[in-house]
């Protein structure tokens, strides 16, 4: 046995290196899995994958919210790369996974090592897997699997054949059919859910593998300043990795630096705005953007805003539950005069409606008191500035509590990722 493996490192020894590592990775998750009673998903993260984050739907059938790639948000950019080597969702899925690449890698693999050499197959791997990746995590896919890469080094063989007679033989033209024609079907498969692909990193590979050759044996007289151009595009992959990391286009992104308890409240307030203007549908963030506003003494801002989140969501049960809970806090008929004009202002026509719903309950227990300034000509919008006066300490029902920073460790936190 030992001498069969030794025989294999040597006709191939990066590319065997692959395929033990990825099987050691799925070894170890099968052991947190069956004796340390883990979640496949929740071990996969704990092993460098970068899942999607999902903030449960309520009761009342409203959708679960995608929020995206929380340790990846973190700084964690590593995981870019570790995520290449890990396989599936599930132990089945990621066993029938691991080896379907396996086999693709090593026919690939040894061909590749054996016209490059060890040293540039590995550059060549690495660098495929984090140019096949990026796009996917760009896009907020949770991603894993190898194929990208090897889809790359597919590519580099694409022009390879035409330069060496054993690796035409050994990859002839039907099996290059195949191969494309089952890269295409990928497409409508995930489409259609009846596969779950990551068809980005596909093609991504697919596309630098190929590139790659041509510029390694270009015999053209642009090769050397193609090759010198072909390098300094790599540039463009620490810019890509800082994206990943750094998506400030990405309303989840925003929203989950408005939990964060390592910034300012300041700070935390203008994420969080910055995550419901791009996204006015993400109810979590309307909820937390009112909580911060009414912890800095700003209850304007705070009723208005959990206003505006209950319009945009107005089936979200926490959103609701927040703005109810906020009406019953005006204890005055000035104050629930001036309430009922914020709501007005937001709501239009739809707010005789939720002003039964949000305000009609009487004032409650006396030690609520919510104050908000009496003119009620004033139009008001978040972020206006407003002079306030301190209200009185109230102590919420814990169920109206504000969301708590997400918890990645909870199985039910982790959405299907994508296979490659």
């Amino acid at each position: 046995m030992w001498t069969t493996v030794r025989q294999i490192f040597r006709a191939a020894p990066v590319t065997a290196s692959i395929i033990f590592i990825c099987s050691g990775l799925l070894a170890w998750i099968f052991y947190l899995v069956l004796f340390e009673d883990d979640n496949y998903r929740v071990a996969q993260e704990q092993l460098g994958v970068p899942l999607k984050f999902v903030m449960p739907g309520g009761q009342n059938g409203t959708p679960d919210v995608e929020i995206g790639l929380i340790k990846l948000w973190d700084g964690e950019w590593w995981r870019v790369i570790i995520a290449g080597l890990h396989h599936g969702g599930s132990m089945t899925s990621g066993l029938i996974h691991l080896v379907l690449n396996c086999l693709g890698l090593w026919y690939l693999g040894q061909l590749v090592e054996y016209r490059i050499g060890s040293l540039r197959m590995a550059l060549l791997f690495t660098t495929s897997l984090v140019v096949s990746m990026l796009p996917e995590f760009l896009v907020g896919s949770a991603a894993v699997g190898m194929s990208g890469a090897i889809c790359a080094l597919f590519g580099y063989l694409l022009v390879l054949r035409h330069h060496d007679r054993y690796i035409l033989e050994m990859l002839p033209d039907q099996v290059v059919r195949i191969m494309l024609i089952w890269l295409v079907a990928c497409i409508p498969a995930t489409y259609f859910d009846i596969l779950p692909v990551a068809n980005l990193a596909h093609f991504s590979g697919l596309a630098y593998g190929y590139l790659a050759a041509r510029v390694a044996y270009a015999q053209t007289p642009w090769r050397v300043p193609a090759r010198a151009g072909f390098l300094a595009a790599h540039l463009l992959i620490p810019i890509g990795l800082y994206a990943v990391v750094h998506p400030v286009w990405n309303a989840g992104y925003h929203w989950h630096l408005g939990t964060s308890n390592l910034l300012s409240r300041q700070d935390r307030i203008m994420h969080l705005r910055q995550a419901v203007a791009i996204n006015p549908q993400l109810d979590p963030a309307w909820v937390e953007l009112s909580t911060q506003y009414f912890r800095s003494g700003n209850q304007h801002d705070a009723w208005t805003a959990i206003l505006q989140g209950v319009h945009n969501n107005p089936s979200s049960t926490a959103a609701i539950r927040k703005a109810a809970f906020m009406g019953q806090l005006f204890q005055t008929p000035e104050t629930r005069k001036l309430a009922r004009k914020i709501l007005d202002d937001v709501f239009e026509d739809e707010a005789p409606a939720w002003a039964e719903r949000l305000l009609a309950q009487a004032p409650g227990s006396q030690r609520f008191r919510f104050t908000l300034p009496t003119d009620p000509q004033q139009k008001y919008e978040i972020g206006k500035p407003v002079t306030l006066p301190v209200p009185a300490p109230i102590e919420p029902n814990p169920q109206n509590e504000p969301l708590a920073p997400p918890n990645p460790d909870d199985p039910d936190s982790a959405a299907v990722g994508t296979a490659t």
